[in-house]
């Protein structure tokens, strides 16, 4: 099993969303039974709530449905279990990193999924508002990791 984990600062708009349309991508390329995808944020703030409401509307627009998503603090011990530790800016790099040293090579800039954008932040649109801009590099990024992860379980597939 290959293990994903996005992480924003709150978990109810970057990550879930990244989350979806990963999880969308990994069953369209029959992926599923290889891969698990979760999501979680930074802080505590929005412990147990729903996905923003403008993030659930543009990817119920975009058919890519949510399931029960209630956000989710990370807590260093939790970190264990995943392979790819993808955050959504440099100052999530930086919580994360002092959250969970330990496990700093395996954190990634979700930007550095896509070489063009490589070290941007994924801006959060709880602030700024732009969800459509947001989805748009998450489909991106996730369609690359989808990629990556689809060559490495061929590459470990028998022949």
């Amino acid at each position: 099993m290959i293990n994903v984990l996005f992480i924003s600062l709150g978990n109810i708009c970057r990550s879930p969303m990244a989350e979806a349309i990963f999880r969308k991508r990994i069953e369209e390329a029959s992926l599923s039974e290889f891969v698990t995808v979760d999501s979680a944020g930074i802080g505590h703030w929005h412990e147990g709530k729903e996905m923003h409401p403008s993030a659930r509307e543009l990817l119920g627009q975009k058919g890519i449905s949510i399931v029960n998503h209630q956000a989710k603090q990370i807590l260093a011990e939790h970190l264990e279990a995943y392979d790819y530790i993808i955050v959504m800016d440099q100052l999530n790099l930086q919580d994360i990193s002092a959250i969970a040293p330990a496990h700093t090579s395996r954190y990634q800039l979700f930007s550095d999924l896509l070489p063009e954008r490589a070290g941007e932040d994924v801006d959060d649109p709880f602030f700024t508002d732009e969800f459509e801009a947001v989805y748009e590099m998450l489909e991106a990024g996730c369609a690359e990791l989808c990629e990556t992860i689809k060559q490495q379980t061929e590459w470990k597939e028998p022949v």
